[in-house]
Order: structure tokens, then C-alpha cells, then sequence
């Protein structure tokens, strides 16, 4: 068993966060980090969003977008090779499917519909944190500039797969 300090915090940001100790497997230890580090989200992020879901609310919206990307991209792209422009494509997949859409769109406006951009610039990070984590991937440059109505972003980070075999 293992003794991990995490933050708590909901997912608004608030003045008052408490600290709290739990004991967990090594077992489970390993496969909430995994998953984490998947989603390209924190240990915290992603305890806080279980317990959340838990006692029944939604949770971190976020993270069910980056579960649902993540499952798409690791069924569609290989580790050991995938196009440069993967990053490129998850956001046409996003933009393409209605579900998705629907998801990313609740995670980036406020209530009143307008776009929130610390939450897209947010979410924009966090989707292209888990493309590269997902693949094992290296950065090698940057793309051309993108117009973001068609393609929802600015630029993307160019992928291939890592030089270092990773687990």
C-alpha cells in the first residue's frame, strides 16, 4: 500500500482546497497513473474527477472528451507510425463528430454561450498533451499557421514517434 497526498479541489477554481492522505494498491497506484498520464491529467485531477462521479455529479467534462479522444486515437493511429499532422486530425475528428462536438464545445463556452478562451486554451493543451502521450511521440517543429474556424486551432505541434522505446 501506498500513502499519496492529493489536493482536492472542485473543478471551478476555489479559494479552498484541502489537503487529505489515502492509502491505495500499488496495483491501483499504477493504473490510475497510467490512465492519467493517458489523459494527459494530473493524479489529482483525475481523483477528484472519479470521486466527483462517484457521488453522482458530472464531474470534469474534460476528462470524458480526453477518454473519448484517447480511445480514438489509439484505435485509428499506430505508435510506430502516424502522420505528422495526427494532432491535426483529432481536432477534424472533434470538429467532424456531433457528440464530441457537443463536449468540447459545453468545456470552452460559459453559460451565456460565449467562448471562454482560458478554457480553450485549456482544452486545446490538454488534447494536445494526450495525442503525444498516447503515441510515445516527439516533437519535431511547429505547423504553418491554421485558420481555426475550419480547423478549430491555431497551429499544432508536428509528431513522429519516439526514438526512445517507451512502455
Amino acid at each position: 500500500m501506498h500513502d499519496f497526498t492529493a489536493v482536492t479541489r472542485a473543478f471551478v477554481p476555489m479559494p479552498d482546497s484541502h489537503v487529505k492522505t489515502i492509502r491505495v494498491s500499488q496495483d491501483l497506484l499504477e493504473r490510475v497513473n497510467t490512465t492519467a498520464g493517458r489523459l494527459g491529467i494530473s493524479f489529482n485531477e483525475f481523483a477528484t474527477h472519479a470521486l466527483e462521479v462517484a457521488l453522482g455529479n458530472k464531474g470534469d467534462e474534460n476528462i470524458g472528451l480526453l477518454a473519448d479522444l484517447t480511445q480514438w486515437v489509439e484505435g485509428n493511429f499506430d505508435r510506430t507510425a502516424f502522420p505528422p499532422d495526427v494532432t491535426l486530425l483529432v481536432f477534424h475528428h472533434l470538429r467532424d463528430d456531433r457528440k464530441l462536438r457537443r463536449k468540447y464545445d459545453a468545456s470552452i463556452h460559459d453559460p451565456s454561450g460565449r467562448t471562454n478562451w482560458d478554457a480553450l486554451i485549456s482544452v486545446h493543451r490538454r488534447i494536445g498533451r494526450m495525442v503525444k502521450r498516447v503515441l510515445a511521440a516527439e516533437v519535431f517543429g511547429r505547423s504553418l499557421a491554421l485558420d481555426p474556424k475550419e480547423h478549430l486551432i491555431k497551429s499544432h505541434a508536428l509528431l513522429r514517434p519516439s526514438s526512445v522505446k517507451s512502455e
